[in-house]
Formats: C-alpha cells, structure tokens, sequence
C-alpha cells in the first residue's frame, strides 16, 4: 500500500496534469513462481488518483487497475511487462484516453552489480490520442552505496 502525487510526462498546462496521472493511493499484491529455474513475478493493484485536472469529468475519478509480470530471462537479463486498465483517464475530449489502456515493456541488461542498461516502452497500444507511436527510452543506471 502507498501513495504517490507525482504524475510523468509532459505537463498540460490547458489541463492542469501531466500526461500520465500520479497513481495517488494504491495496494499492490504480488506472487512469485517458480518457472523454467528463474522467478515469475505477478503483480496486480488497484488505485485511486487525486490528480486535479481542471473540469474534470466525473467518470475520470474512478478506481484504477493495473498489473504486471516480470521475470529474469538468464542471471542479468530482466524482462517486464505491465499493463494499466486507465479507467481514470478516457476523457473524450482530451488527448489522454482512447479506452485501450496502457501497455509499458522493458528489457534490463545488468552488466555489473552496479551498472544496468535498459531498454523501455511506453504506451505499446498508443492509447494518447495524440499519438503516432509508443514511446522509447534508453536508461543507464549506475548505483553506488556509500
């Protein structure tokens, strides 16, 4: 269980919110199983948004689900999939929510204990209706205990 305010994405000032809204209070469950040597990881949640978007409809303030899987594909190779249901973003009149949800990948190479590169996907369903193509993202990640 938790909460978080911070949204990611572009902010929209004509709508007050960032492009994907903050998850605001959330409960997770998770189970991991044994398959093929390596853990599968199975994550489901629900939420509930306090994002002020400005003229907000009544049906964009609903609960939220969401799930996800994850799993490790040799000893440093990571692959996660999740998928957002978006039941608090289909405004007809903005570009947000097409009703398809939103579909994220990635793909984690750990190199070193301390450096991971990673390879992401955003929004596979194209579900903003602004948008041509899901988005791409490159992240190096270097981790540093001191």
């Amino acid at each position: 269980m938790g909460f978080t305010s911070q949204g990611s994405g572009t902010y929209l000032d004509d709508f007050g919110r960032p492009t994907y809204k903050a998850k605001g209070f959330y409960g997770v469950f998770s189970k991991s199983i044994a398959i093929t040597g390596y853990a599968w990881e199975l994550h489901g949640g629900l939420n509930y948004s306090l994002d002020d978007e400005k003229n907000i409809p009544r049906e964009d303030k609903s609960i939220n689900f969401f799930s996800g899987l994850s799993t490790e594909l040799r000893r440093n190779l990571h692959f996660t999939v999740e998928y957002d249901f978006a039941l608090d973003d289909n405004r007809s009149d903005a570009p947000f929510g097409r009703g398809r949800g939103y579909l994220n990948a990635a793909i984690k190479w750990t190199y070193f204990d301390n450096l991971q590169i990673e390879f992401t996907a955003r929004d596979l369903l194209r579900n903003r209706r602004e948008a041509n193509s899901f988005e791409r993202g490159l992240r190096i990640v270097y981790l540093e205990f001191f």
